[in-house]
């Protein structure tokens, strides 16, 4: 009788499976856990999107408008959006600086813009510990430059899971307000102009959607890269494991070809993917770099 496996003795448990076109298994290192990103839509859910149907039309939302501005510190968008549901909801005198240090944040990123990735964990603890302090949940909603700034159906990032339920708008790489459809008014986006953040209302016409692009291709340009990292990492644990697998003594012959199979068709996959994934950055790069000078151009004029 053969001995028990130490591998599973089935196809791909759910956590394995590979998940349809277009959609690819990541590990989040924030979250510590599997979740699933959609190459073409950039969407993310933590859900195997088995009976994945096409995202709802976007939804028109108000919000509480801010520039990420407020007593002496800059580019503070997210924290505002925070401090203004506080308000709203039992801390009416609560002040930024109070929420910050409350998140331990300090001075020295009082002119910071709020990141997830790339390595930093800062913002998103801090976050987390306000989420722990006032009982939140927070939901990030992404805005597109199309249909009047509608946010996705589902949210893109998911800090806490506390009893109250905070949404955010975000658009670009840095901008976030908080969803209030009673009180709120239409989400107009902020964009980096000279280190600011300037609503697009309030800049030339003629270079709006320049800023507008260059905005949302940086946030595009972070994800990729974010994943990308990633993608390095679960390919050389892929290959890990088929070396385990095939140097195993504790599988049959039938159940070794099965998971052999299952793990080749992941790794071709992987790597089609991680060289696509090379090309878009290589692309918005380029682009990137060309929106750049002209908005450069334009600054240095103003």
């Amino acid at each position: 009788m053969p001995k028990k496996s130490n591998f599973l003795d089935s196809p791909r448990s759910p956590d394995m499976r590979i998940p349809p076109d277009p959609w690819v298994v990541r590990f989040s290192r924030t979250y510590g856990k599997r979740y699933y990103l959609n190459l073409q839509t950039l969407q993310t859910q933590f859900k195997f999107p088995e009976d994945f149907e096409p995202s709802q039309k976007p939804r028109k939302v108000k919000t509480i408008s801010n520039t990420g501005s407020l007593e002496g510190m800059s580019l503070q968008c997210f924290w505002i959006s925070i401090l203004d549901y506080l308000h709203r909801n039992g801390h009416p005198y609560l002040t930024l600086r109070e929420l910050r240090r409350n998140a331990g944040l300090g001075a020295d990123t009082e002119h910071e813009i709020f990141v997830i990735g790339d390595g930093q964990t800062i913002f998103y603890n801090a976050a987390t510990l306000i989420t722990e302090i006032y009982n939140l949940s927070i939901q990030i909603y992404s805005a597109t430059r199309y249909g009047d700034f509608a946010v996705t159906d589902s949210p893109r990032g998911l800090i806490g899971d506390g009893a109250n339920l905070v949404e955010l708008a975000q658009f670009g790489i840095g901008h976030f307000e908080l969803i209030d459809n009673v009180d709120g008014s239409e989400f107009i986006p902020a964009v980096l102009v000279k280190r600011k953040l300037k609503k697009i209302t309030d800049i030339d016409p003629t270079m709006r959607d320049r800023y507008l692009i260059l905005s949302e291709y940086q946030s595009m340009l972070k994800i990729l890269r974010d994943h990308s990292k990633v993608n390095s990492v679960v390919y050389k644990q892929e290959i890990k494991t088929k070396n385990k697998l095939q140097s195993s003594k504790d599988l049959t012959p039938d159940q070794k070809e099965i998971f052999l199979r299952q793990h080749n068709e992941f790794i071709d996959k992987l790597v089609k993917e991680i060289n696509a994934t090379e090309e878009r950055i290589k692309k918005l790069e380029e682009e990137i770099s060309s929106l750049t000078v002209i908005i450069s151009k334009f600054e240095s004029r103003s």
